[in-house]
């Protein structure tokens, strides 16, 4: 909890031990004063009054009591809020820069405790973390093994290609191997690759752990390729997140449907996770259209899955999605997406222009809401 959170609750604190002492000083007054109707009259009174000012106070402290986890705010909206002795969960986040600050403002009310992770190989590792903290100030920043280690790629034609930005750019051949690199040619040792010890002590505490959204090779697997993290996360003592890419990748994930994702997560993770998030809605024809010249196509649940995949039901309800058994996996496909403007900057003989370009991507606030719909039904680990 933030130090003006325990200000606050200290503050509560405080005004519900005066309104029980207020409260017992008037009844003990007025029986010295008046009969017997009246005393009760007037106690009953206070004592309404009391009771009213301490259970506002104590709700809004941590000592609150058999509280529970969500409230409802409206059809498919929910509030998280603190549970008795425990507070608002501890969510370790592990994706590239701009998934992360996707995740981090679907977050931003759902937890005092967020730690994210870039993916390893970031050449930048310190620039990417000053980025987060200029937006997120109090996210905690940390890195999950050494600073030099590289991201590299090794292609179906036998060319290695190293760093995340050449990687994106070198879709022509398929990826055969994914590594982390000291040298720039060969893996790098188990070794070489410790685990850092902040990411070691957040992976001991948290309540949920969340993978993506992002490039699936650059921004989710490369956390699985630091051995010591891998062993940890594939034995996860929390609820895990994988927030499906929207589009397929050229070159990458051509063709990929969601069970394709889900088998090949676990392929290089070691484990299913224990959620899919997908998205379900269509952007429209003109987006679509742009997309398809690149050999981009959106991802969602096929009919044929639908079909093979068995029906779960949540503990909690989210208005306008569905929820599905694939390939072990809890999907949740809902709206999820919004169509933004970005910025970019193309350089040609030594001029750089920029201009603006329409994008799909995740909705931070549609995102949020099956984030709250999954901190529900995990209430009861994250009661602990």
């Amino acid at each position: 909890m933030s130090r003006r959170a325990n200000a606050r609750a200290a503050i509560n604190l405080w005004l519900t031990i005066m309104a029980g002492a207020m409260l017992l000083l008037g009844s003990g007054v007025t029986l010295l004063v008046l009969g017997k109707w009246a005393p009760g009259i007037i106690i009953g009174v206070i004592g309404l009054i009391g009771g009213a000012i301490a259970a506002v106070q104590l709700g809004n402290s941590p000592l609150r009591l058999g509280l529970s986890l969500v409230e409802s705010r409206g059809a498919g909206e929910m509030l998280v809020t603190r549970q008795a002795g425990h507070g608002l969960p501890d969510i370790l986040l592990f994706s590239g820069h701009m998934g992360l600050l996707i995740t981090l403002g679907a977050l931003r009310d759902l937890s005092d405790h967020l730690v994210a992770v870039p993916a390893p190989g970031g050449e930048n590792f310190r620039t990417v973390a000053g980025l987060i903290r200029a937006s997120h100030p109090d996210v905690r920043v940390v890195t999950s093994t050494a600073e030099n280690a590289r991201l590299a790629a090794r292609l179906e034609n036998g060319q290695t290609v190293v760093g995340i930005e050449e990687i994106e750019r070198s879709s022509g051949s398929p990826i055969r191997e994914m590594f982390l690199t000291s040298d720039g040619q060969s893996p790098a040792s188990e070794d070489a690759l410790p685990l850092s010890e902040d990411l070691s002590r957040a992976l001991a505490t948290a309540d949920l752990i969340i993978l993506g959204p992002g490039s699936f090779y650059t921004s989710v697997v490369p956390a699985f390729l630091v051995p010591t993290l891998k062993a940890r996360l594939s034995t996860p003592s929390a609820p895990t997140v994988f927030i499906c890419n929207v589009m397929t990748e050229p070159g990458r994930t051509d063709g990929w449907t969601v069970a394709d994702f889900i088998t090949n997560f676990a392929q290089f993770s070691g484990f299913v996770p224990t959620y899919t998030v997908v998205n379900r809605s269509y952007p429209g024809s003109n987006m679509l259209s742009r997309y398809e010249v690149t050999g981009s196509y959106p991802v969602m649940v096929t009919p044929e899955e639908h079909i093979d995949s068995s029906k779960v039901v949540l503990g909690t309800r989210l208005g306008g999605s569905t929820t599905l058994n694939i390939s072990g996996s809890t999907v949740i496909e809902a709206d999820i997406i919004e169509v933004a403007t970005e910025k970019r900057f193309t350089s040609e003989s030594g001029t750089t222009s920029e201009h603006t370009v329409s994008v799909i991507r995740h909705d931070p606030e549609k995102l949020a809401r099956v984030l709250r719909a999954i901190l529900a039904q995990s209430r009861t680990p994250l009661a602990g």
